[in-house]
């Protein structure tokens, strides 16, 4: 059967690709999450120091959970990357 490293490469590259966009998107949300966490709570309080202290506690969080998921999706596309270029080898290996 030809091409069955190139295919099962290609696929766990997408895997990879899939689940690194997954993680990024939900870096992504927690950190909006947070940052409007953040927001939502520097409002109700008049005293300054306290609305300026809680966006930044807010915004760092979620800047913290950005680049989690930017980590982790970074990480899972390498891991799918380095399946793909495995499998390729593996099915070149055989046929030669």
């Amino acid at each position: 059967m030809p091409h069955i490293g190139d295919r099962l490469g290609s696929t766990y590259v997408n895997i990879g690709d899939s689940l690194g966009a997954a993680y990024v998107n939900k870096g992504d949300r927690l950190g909006t999450a947070y940052v409007n966490i953040g927001d939502g709570l520097g409002t109700p309080y008049a005293i300054s120091y306290a609305h300026r202290l809680t966006y930044a506690i807010g915004d760092r969080i979620g800047a913290d959970y950005v680049n989690i998921g930017d980590r982790l999706g970074a990480a899972y596309v390498n891991l799918g990357d380095r399946l793909g270029a495995a499998y390729a080898i593996a099915y070149a290996h055989c046929l030669t």
